[in-house]
C-alpha cells in the first residue's frame, strides 16, 4: 500500500471515529442544508468558470481555490462563508467522497456526516499557503499540472499546484505542492481530494514514468481527455 493511500485510509479512520461524539453539533446541523443540493453533482458558475461537463480538471481546482480564498477572507462573516462553502461543495466528487470516507459507517446519517466533515476539512488542508490563490485565472492555473487516465475503469484526474510559503524569506524551502485528485462523477469532473505531494517541492522537478512533467505539460496543458 502506497504512502497516499495509508493517509487516505487514516483520514477516514478519523473521521468515522469522530461521527458518534459530533452528533447534533452545530456543524451537522449545517449539513441538511447543503446536502440537499449536493447529492447529485451539477453545474455551478463561480468566479467567471462554468463548471459544466465540458470543464477540465484544471478550472475544477481553480474555482476550488478561489472559494478556500474567500472561506478565510470572510472571517467571522457567517454568510459569506457558507457562500464559500457552497461554492467548495459544488466542485467535489460527492459520491465519490462518501465511499472514501464513510467506510465504517453503519448508516446513511453517518454516512453524511463523514461526507460533510471531509468537505469541511479539504479547505483547511491548503489554507495556509492560501495567498497564492489571489492570482488570476491565467497565473493560478500557469502553476498546475494536470493529467488524465484511468484507474479501474473509472477516469481520473491529479492536478499539481506549486503553493508559495506565506512568508517570503521561507520561499523556496517551505514551499509545497498541492495535489487534488478528481473523477468523473455523472459526466463531471470533480474533486475527491486534497493533500499534498511530499517528494519535492516544485512539480516542474517531478517526472512521471520516466518523462519530465514539464514535458508533459507542453502537451496536455488544461487536463482534457487526450
Amino acid at each position: 500500500m502506497n504512502q497516499l493511500k495509508d493517509k487516505h485510509i487514516l483520514f477516514a479512520m478519523m473521521i468515522a471515529g469522530s461521527i458518534l461524539p459530533l452528533s447534533g453539533c452545530n456543524e451537522n446541523a449545517r449539513l441538511a442544508d447543503h446536502e440537499v443540493r449536493a447529492k447529485e453533482v451539477q453545474t455551478i458558475t463561480a468566479y467567471g468558470r462554468e463548471l459544466n461537463q465540458a470543464a477540465t480538471p484544471v478550472d475544477v481546482v481553480y474555482v476550488f481555490a478561489k472559494a478556500v480564498l474567500d472561506d478565510y477572507d470572510a472571517g467571522d462573516d457567517q454568510t459569506k462563508r457558507e457562500e464559500a462553502f457552497d461554492v467548495q461543495l459544488g466542485t467535489l466528487a460527492t459520491e465519490k467522497v462518501k465511499r472514501e470516507v464513510s467506510r465504517k459507517s453503519q448508516n446513511e446519517q453517518q454516512i453524511l456526516d463523514s461526507f460533510f466533515m471531509a468537505a469541511r476539512r479539504f479547505a483547511p488542508v491548503v489554507g495556509h499557503y492560501r495567498e497564492t490563490f489571489r492570482e488570476d485565472y491565467q497565473a493560478l492555473t500557469a502553476r498546475m499540472f494536470s493529467i488524465v487516465g484511468k484507474s479501474d475503469g473509472e477516469a481520473t484526474s491529479y492536478v499539481l499546484m506549486n503553493l508559495d510559503h506565506p512568508d517570503p524569506e521561507q520561499r523556496t524551502q517551505g514551499n509545497v505542492i498541492a495535489k487534488f485528485n478528481l473523477v468523473r462523477e455523472n459526466g463531471y469532473w470533480r474533486i475527491w481530494w486534497v493533500g499534498f505531494d511530499n517528494t519535492a517541492r516544485d512539480w516542474k522537478q517531478k517526472t512521471y514514468q520516466g518523462r519530465p512533467l514539464v514535458d508533459i505539460a507542453k502537451q496536455q496543458p488544461d487536463g482534457k481527455d487526450s
